[in-house]
């Protein structure tokens, strides 16, 4: 007889494959991505599979998108998803806006506790923040001096921080109209036409002086 082997023989069965489905799901990303692993692949869909978004719909949603999803750490990942769920947000919120939204949770867990904690710094609940960001998730990319400079606008023609705060939740789109261009020179305008008695009142209970194009806003004007 030879000598005996020392070699230890793993008899645990191989691990399961993936069904046939998943594994498609896997090689369709790889061919559309291949620097990435396909371990990588997979391990990516399961966590959006634990956020509550289907496979196929998280497969889309690789697809449709920049792979920066693809590419940032597990660890980054986790913990801006973490985050947001602290801000009270149903796990598939989250899952939902990291594809809507692929920067927010691939820059530092600092930057983007930053910009959720300016929103509740002007004056929003939890629930608030939560609510705006569902309605307005551009809110998201907007550059905080930008938040701010509305607020402190609404403050200094007589709203109250907390008025600043619900008119920004109410007509969150003031954010993506130029202060100089847009917002100054229309208040200015409707200055001149309604009884500065009405005035902050009127500002206050619409937003479509705002977002009218010129030409209704001169209508309207004319018709005051």
């Amino acid at each position: 007889r030879g000598p005996r082997s020392s070699a230890v023989v793993d008899l645990r069965p191989p691990p399961p494959s993936p069904p046939p489905d998943q594994a498609n799901t896997v090689n369709e990303l790889h061919v559309r991505y291949p620097s990435i692993s396909k371990s990588i692949l997979e391990s990516r869909l399961r966590f959006f599979e634990e956020l509550g978004i289907p496979r196929q719909e998280a497969a889309k949603g690789f697809m449709g998108r920049p792979r920066v999803l693809l590419k940032t750490s597990d660890e980054l990942l986790v913990a801006n998803c973490n985050l947001f769920k602290r801000f009270k947000f149903p796990d598939l919120e989250v899952g939902k806006l990291a594809f809507k939204f692929p920067t927010m949770f691939t820059q530092t867990t600092a930057s983007a506790q930053t910009r959720l904690l300016v929103l509740k710094d002007i004056g929003l609940s939890h629930s608030e923040v939560t609510k705006l960001i569902n309605k307005f998730p551009r809110v998201l990319e907007y550059p905080l001096d930008t938040v701010r400079t509305r607020v402190s606008w609404l403050q200094s023609i007589g709203f109250s921080k907390k008025e600043a705060a619900q008119y920004l939740l109410r007509y969150p789109t003031i954010l993506s109209l130029s202060l100089e261009n847009r917002i100054k020179p229309r208040y200015a305008a409707i200055q001149e036409v309604v009884p500065a008695n009405q005035l902050l009142e009127r500002v206050k209970s619409k937003s479509t002086w705002l977002a009218m194009t010129d030409e209704k806003f001169e209508i309207t004007l004319a018709a005051e």
